[in-house]
């Protein structure tokens, strides 16, 4: 999500065309990064479910808002600002030298 946006941000800024390899490796670096910081959570998240003898439904959802939310979250904002540094408008489509 902060690679991602970053890039993207200054590529939008620069009025530079993004390819799609421009566009979408940050994306993965930005996954690979929420996956090591997930793994990283895996082992006291176990040792907290298990000290707290949780049923399956508080343990579904402790498990959802720990690890499926993030990710979703980080993968779907990177998706975003990838496909934004992709953007061309219609009008600058039709008159590149109108755009700002």
């Amino acid at each position: 999500m902060l690679i991602s946006r970053t890039l993207a941000r200054r590529r939008i800024n620069a009025g530079r065309p993004t390819s799609r390899k421009q566009a979408w490796i940050p994306v993965a670096l930005d996954t690979a990064l929420i996956v090591i910081v997930l793994a990283l959570a895996l082992q006291p998240a176990l040792f907290f479910v298990y000290y707290m003898q949780l049923s399956l439904f508080w343990l579904a959802l402790f498990f959802f808002i720990l690890f499926f939310l993030p990710a979703q979250i980080v993968i779907v904002i990177s998706t975003i600002w990838a496909v934004r540094s992709r953007w061309i408008d219609q009008d600058e489509r039709t008159n590149p030298n109108r755009g700002g």
